[in-house]
Order: structure tokens, then sequence, then C-alpha cells
């Protein structure tokens, strides 16, 4: 008997502490129904750690990846993005910047309304190149996205180390998602 009244003392007491904090949800809050939602980023081509599909690379139509995120935290003014082949010494294939804090994706191709400055990738051109390595063992993409609380005012074609130097201080979140590709033979 006794250890049922401590049960129901207990869910009472439990009733009570979930019913105390703020009495109407944040925004964002109310959007997801919870707990905000923590800074991702998805691609609309491939799962996290799944494979990069053929028409995104060079040996496809080396079409860009259309990608999506949640909000970034508050405070971001400005978001960049700076795509990486580790397996490669951190080859860059794409860095894209001066993008504003509100925009939720980026679609394949040029941004439309010139949403994003294209920086230099490691072909020797800028904008998006895919990927293209060696036959061989699949090499890994980092697609990294950073929350920054001031605008950067970089000029376009600026390398990823121009970038990140430019970034330093000024990062207040980053999302990461990867993706794999392997060449075939031919």
């Amino acid at each position: 008997m006794a250890r049922g009244r401590l049960l129901l003392l207990l869910l009472a007491a439990s009733a009570l502490v979930v019913g105390c904090g703020d009495s109407e949800p944040s925004a964002e809050t109310a959007e997801t129904g919870g707990d905000p939602q923590p800074f991702s980023i998805s691609a609309e081509d491939f799962e996290p750690g799944g494979d990069i599909p053929v028409k995104l690379t060079c040996d496809g139509a080396d079409r860009s990846p259309r990608l999506f995120w949640t909000a970034p935290p508050e405070g971001t003014r400005e978001l960049a993005l700076i795509v990486e082949d580790p397996d490669a010494g951190n080859f860059v294939h794409w860095v894209a910047y001066n993008t504003p804090g509100t925009a939720r994706e980026f679609s394949g191709g040029q941004q439309e309304g010139n949403l994003a400055t294209f920086g230099a990738n490691d072909f020797g051109g800028t904008g998006w190149a895919g990927p293209c390595p060696p036959e061989g063992d699949p090499h890994e993409y980092g697609f990294a996205l950073f929350a920054l609380d001031e605008p950067l005012g970089v000029e376009p074609g600026a390398t990823a180390a121009e970038l990140r130097s430019a970034m330093d201080g000024k990062i207040i979140d980053q999302a990461r998602i990867s993706g794999f590709y392997k060449r075939r033979a031919a």
C-alpha cells in the first residue's frame, strides 16, 4: 500500500515539474513540437554517410547537390559552405559564402538571386566541382556549413583557406554531412 502511495506521489510531482517553465513556447519550439532542432544539414540526393550519385560527379553531369538545413542558431547573419575530400588531403570541391542567415537551402547549380558567392575549388575553377577520385577505394566528401555571427565581406574566388581565416572567431555553430563516391573501372 505504501509503495502505491509513493508511486502516486512521484507521478504527481513529475506532472508538476513538467508543467513548470515557460507558458508560451518559442516559435522554433512550437514548430517542432518540443526542443529546438540542432543545426543540421541534409542532401536531397544522398543519405548521410551514403553514396553520392554519379550525376553529381565528374562521371556524370557534375551537377551540384541540393542541400537543406535546419534553422541556424540565433544571431546567425551569414552562412558559408566548404566541401572537401579528406581522403585526398582535404581536396576542395566547393566553397560558397555570403549567404544570408535566413537561407535554408542551396539549390543545384548557381544560387538564384546571388544568394551565394563562390570561391575557388582545387580543380582551378569556382563553384561546384564534383567527386572525381582515382579508381579504387571510395572517397569521403565532407560538407561543412558554418553559421557566422557577422558578414565576412570576402570577395568572389576566395580559397577555402582564405575563407577559414576570415571566419576565425565568427563561427557560432557548424553542421556537417558526408557522402562517399567510388569510381568504377571504365
